[in-house]
């Protein structure tokens, strides 16, 4: 992944494209996840053990 300094076109503050998490077992943790998040909005991704 590269970081952005500027907003996209979209207006999104940070942008993930396909984003995917393994654990050490190969089991994803996250698999091929889209995400974008405005300014001043803040996002929490949560699992299964919360």
């Amino acid at each position: 992944m590269r970081a952005r300094r500027r907003e996209t076109r979209s207006g999104a503050a940070l942008r993930v494209d396909g984003a995917t998490v393994r654990f050490g077992n190969g089991r994803p943790a996250l698999d091929a996840v889209d995400l974008s998040v405005r300014a001043h909005e803040v996002v929490c991704v949560l699992g299964p053990s919360g």
